[in-house]
């Protein structure tokens, strides 16, 4: 028999770079940030709505209403 997974276990790695720097922006602002908003905010010049996306289905961020993204819950994602 398998011991259960500790919570420790199961932690997401840290984000790093980019992912970590869309976070931070998107946080600032509870009321939600739309990709190009945050494309500013960085002053890069790639979009960056398909990295958004990813911290979506990670469960990192949250899709309040059509392209505007929030820092999801604690504890929410998979």
């Amino acid at each position: 028999m398998r011991p259960a997974a500790s919570p420790r276990t199961l932690a997401r790695p840290p984000l790093r770079g980019r992912r970590q720097q869309i976070v931070e922006v998107v946080r600032q602002h509870p009321e939600g940030m739309a990709p190009r908003d945050v494309r500013t905010l960085l002053a890069v010049d790639h979009d960056v709505r398909s990295t958004m996306k990813g911290l979506v289905r990670s469960g990192i961020l949250t899709r309040r209403a059509a392209g505007r993204y929030v820092v999801a819950a604690a504890g929410a994602g998979p």
